[in-house]
């Protein structure tokens, strides 16, 4: 049936598994799921008492570790199972955001990959909303364009709610993105600059105590953190989180606790007052504070090598590129580094193209990547590793098409 779904371009969001993982025939339609269906999540049944033997325990356990399943299914006690049900939503969300087919997509219409369109896909991409890109001159574009109206200009950003905002300022951005007006007007208790990981847990244990509480942020939120497709090693997430959800969930909590947040603005000066202090923004905007934290977190070191520059955003990415990877399907993929984030959006990537390089400057992966990492990657047929190795060179006429090594 899986092959026959294939076949007629059916997509395949969950499979559900009741052999065991041990068993041979288990193991081999696991196998064709991913090489059929590479984006359907899989998930193993598990029997009650799955865990008592050690073997069968073992066999689960390595199947995650090498992605051979995202996870395991307790199977369903009874007739009205809520575990099992709320295992199977969660499944079918991430399905439906890793496919941009949730309902709160950002559309993006642009006349190339390339300048203000990328800006704009780039932003999302930090604010870790789901958005989609097509050309202008595709079929989608095209239509998007229209429902717009004539004064509709590139590029083309369509709210979910049916609003289209031609060409988009970073205000704009930010008011859509819900941010207070009349800012200087407030007195805030706490204002936090940056709205990474650490950010946004001050952002929710400060609200939660009742404080007037600001979050700023020149991109959005989630930081480094949400570059990365999938993160196992993070406290109360046994099934693993995308950087995206982790950073959405955390933001969703602080807005709950009354958290307001202004992204897409530059913090450019800290000044003391004799009431407490001042934050100065990048539109010459102030506001008052009785406290700062500063959360500013990490940025990413680049290349610095003019030719591929110059096609940041025409085939070179920095970060994750989890919003690319629909436009990588059949293609080859490099990613250079070998920390965690590398291998995860390795791992990433390897659902989409057909090949995907990692090329580490270290003597092998285990020189900055976590073990769990290096096993799946290790274990995934389409990653290859090249240690010892740095980009020196490369370019395109337009778009990245070689690099030299």
């Amino acid at each position: 049936m899986l092959t026959a779904l294939a076949r007629t371009g059916e997509e395949v969001a969950l499979v559900l598994v009741g052999k065991q993982v041990s068993d041979a025939t288990g193991g081999e339609l696991l196998g064709r799921v991913r090489q059929l269906h590479p984006h359907a999540k899989r998930a193993l049944l598990v029997p009650s008492g799955a865990w008592a033997g050690q073997p069968t325990a073992a066999a689960i356990l390595d199947a995650m570790a090498v992605g051979r399943i995202d996870y395991y299914v307790p199977r369903p006690a009874a007739s009205h199972d809520e575990v099992f049900h709320e295992a199977v939503s969660s499944f079918l969300l991430e399905w439906a955001t890793d496919r941009r087919v949730v309902p709160h997509t950002v559309h993006i219409v642009g006349e190339e990959w390339s300048g203000r369109a990328f800006e704009l896909r780039d932003v999302f991409q930090r604010c870790a909303v789901p958005h989609d890109f097509c050309l202008a001159d595709s079929d989608e574009g095209r239509e998007l364009v229209a429902k717009a109206g004539p004064e509709a200009k590139l590029p083309l950003m369509v709210l979910p709610d049916g609003r289209a905002l031609s060409d988009p300022s970073n205000t704009e951005l930010a008011e859509a993105a819900g941010a207070p007006l009349a800012l200087e007007e407030h007195a805030f208790d706490l204002v936090i600059v940056g709205a990474g990981p650490a950010g946004l847990s001050a952002a929710v244990y400060g609200a939660s105590e009742g404080m007037r509480t600001l979050v700023v942020d020149e991109g959005g939120i989630g930081g480094q953190a949400r570059s990365s497709s999938r993160i196992r090693n993070y406290l109360g997430f046994p099934k693993g989180v995308s950087g995206a959800r982790l950073a959405e969930q955390a933001y969703e909590q602080a807005s709950v606790f009354g958290a307001s947040f202004v992204f897409f603005h530059r913090a450019t000066g800290l000044d003391r007052l004799r009431e407490g202090l001042n934050v100065s923004l990048s539109d010459g905007r102030r506001i008052s504070a009785r406290a700062v934290i500063l959360a500013t977190g990490a940025s990413y070191r680049r290349l610095g090598i003019p030719s591929l520059e110059a096609l940041n955003g025409a085939g070179v990415f920095y970060g994750g590129a989890a919003s690319e990877a629909h436009g990588l399907s059949g293609k080859d993929a490099y990613i250079v580094g070998g920390a965690n984030s590398a291998g995860q959006a390795a791992l990433h990537l390897a659902r989409y193209a057909r090949r995907v390089t990692l090329v580490v400057r270290a003597q092998s992966l285990e020189a900055g990547m976590s073990h769990y990492l290096v096993r799946e990657v290790e274990a995934t047929p389409n990653v290859e590793v090249r240690t010892g190795t740095a980009v020196v060179g490369g370019g395109g006429e337009g778009r990245l098409q070689e690099l030299v090594s």
